[in-house]
């Protein structure tokens, strides 16, 4: 809670573990994605990722760069398997979905036209935040603290009495994005209205983080996360470690 009483979660950088992988060439890491076992969804991001992502230097760390493919530039080709997936998962159990600025917004959109709901979006710094429920959070890659605000009158979208909440995100860091959602959201139940997040979920999530147990311990359920990521590194190229292939797979060399 910070002085003026606004809810407060901290998030620090975790680091990959960049453990000893055989790593496959960049050729062979497509045939290795080919013949896994990973689902329709998880194949083309990763797909997408090696083609057009890599790994990236930013203050406090290391982490995975997707700026080309899943945020300031979008296929929806790349995404829209995934997309299907979580709408099946998420079927009938939610009628809304809500995301932050602003990566987010474009899977998020994509989600809500495929399950036929609203969406309601989180607005972030330099936005007029005055009469919304608000929290404030680390940002992950820059080294500021971000103010989050949502406003009531938004919820007016729905038709539903009560309203169950899918939050959505490009990628699951270290779940305290979802904690600070929740925090939100909690704060419209103090205020009278009927909405609950119940659920999760994200076309990535890093692994290494601990961050589906920390949003189980906050939401009590786990996040879904499309395409796992266990590790990513540097040396001796960049590659990246998926949950379900064995080898590290290389990032085409631009």
């Amino acid at each position: 809670m910070t002085e003026t009483g606004v809810s407060y979660y901290p998030r620090e950088v975790i680091n990959p573990p960049q453990k000893e992988y055989p790593l496959v060439e960049f050729a062979d890491s497509i045939e290795a994605l080919d013949r896994s076992e990973l689902t329709p969804g998880s194949k083309r991001l990763a797909l997408g990722l090696l083609f057009h992502g890599g790994v990236v230097e930013f203050p406090g760390g290391i982490g995975l760069d997707y700026n080309k493919v899943f945020k300031y530039g979008y296929d929806p080709y790349l995404t829209e398997p995934a997309i299907r997936e979580i709408a099946e998962q998420f079927s009938g159990k939610v009628n809304g979905i809500v995301c932050p600025d602003y990566s987010a917004i474009a899977p998020a959109v994509q989600l809500a036209a495929e399950m036929g709901m609203p969406l309601v979006r989180i607005r972030k710094d330099g936005n007029n935040h005055n009469g919304s429920f608000v929290v404030e959070i680390d940002s992950y890659t820059n080294e500021k603290r971000d103010t989050l605000g949502i406003d009531p009158g938004l919820f007016g979208l729905f038709d539903e009495e009560e309203v169950d909440l899918l939050f959505m995100d490009e990628i699951i860091d270290t779940g305290k994005m979802a904690a600070a959602v929740e925090g939100l959201i909690e704060q419209g139940r103090e205020a009278g209205l009927q909405v609950n997040l119940s659920g999760v979920a994200a076309l990535m999530e890093k692994t290494y983080t601990g961050a589906g147990e920390n949003i189980r311990e906050t939401t009590g359920f786990y996040p879904y996360g499309v395409l796992k990521i266990e590790d990513l590194g540097f040396n001796p190229c960049q590659w990246v470690k998926i949950k379900g292939i064995d080898e590290g797979l290389v990032f085409k060399d631009e």
